[in-house]
This record gives structure tokens, sequence and C-alpha cells, in this order.
């Protein structure tokens, strides 16, 4: 299963993230307070929770506790930009989620995807990004329906 994924050779560059998206993501790293990083981090990545000034809190205060190192970050976001897809038999069940409101990732990927590798595919209509947390229940029907039909 995977989630506004997005593959290299199947995705074009831009889609894969998105130029606003990238343009967020090193402002981001940039900020020095937890909790503005936080929100800009709702901003981007999720629909239902953009203005959640107490989830960016709870959020700053994990981070805060368990820091990610900006490096980390950055060699991520190269190892998914180097990120090809090997031939994945036909045996092999996948399902894709994604979100028709992805500012991040264009969903066009997750659809692209799905009809390279001839796999299962859930649109969600307005979720951002971070779908799970936009809609967890949605995402978990989904899971629970893909896993019933397999």
């Amino acid at each position: 299963m995977a989630i506004n994924t997005s593959v290299g050779g199947i995705c074009r560059p831009w889609q894969r993230l998105r130029i606003p998206a990238l343009i967020s993501t090193l402002r981001t790293l940039a900020q020095r307070d937890a909790v503005t990083r936080e929100q800009a981090i709702l901003e981007l990545t999720t629909s239902d929770h953009r203005h959640d000034l107490e989830l960016a809190r709870r959020h700053a205060a994990l981070h805060d506790a368990r820091p990610i190192a900006r490096s980390n970050v950055l060699r991520q976001m190269l190892a998914a930009a180097r990120f090809r897809a090997e031939s994945v038999g036909s045996l092999v069940p996948i399902l894709l989620l994604c979100s028709a409101a992805d500012r991040m990732v264009d969903p066009a990927c997750s659809r692209r995807i799905a009809e390279t590798l001839a796999t299962s595919l859930a649109i969600h209509p307005s979720a951002g990004h971070d779908l799970t947390l936009d809609d967890p229940n949605w995402s978990a029907e989904q899971i629970s329906n893909w896993l019933d039909s397999i």
C-alpha cells in the first residue's frame, strides 16, 4: 500500500513534488520556531487541519522531544527524488490511496502508477497530502475493503 506517492520514471519530477511545495518545504526547514514550522507543515500537507494551532503545538512538542535533523529531511527528499520502481509482478497486490486536493504531490502520479502497474486506486475528494490525518476513517475503510477483496 502507498499513500499519495510518486515514482521516478513513471511520474514527472514537477508532479512528484510540486514546485510551490518544494519552495514551502525549503522555507519550513529554515524555520527555527517549532510551532511556526509545524503550522507551515500542516498548511502544506492537510486540508482539514491547516489552521489547527493546538495540533501544531502537539507536533512541535513531539519534535522537541524527538528532534529530526534538517540534514535527515534533506537526505529523505534526495532519496525520494532518486526512487524508481522495479518491476512488480502481477501477483503482488497493491493499493494506492491518494487525495484529489493534495498540494504536495500531484494526484496524477497515483493515477499513472495505478495504470502502469494495473493496481487498485482509491481517490479521496478533499483530503490533503496527509490523508490519514485528514480522514483516518476513510483511509481505514479503503484498506479494510481492499484487504477483504484480496
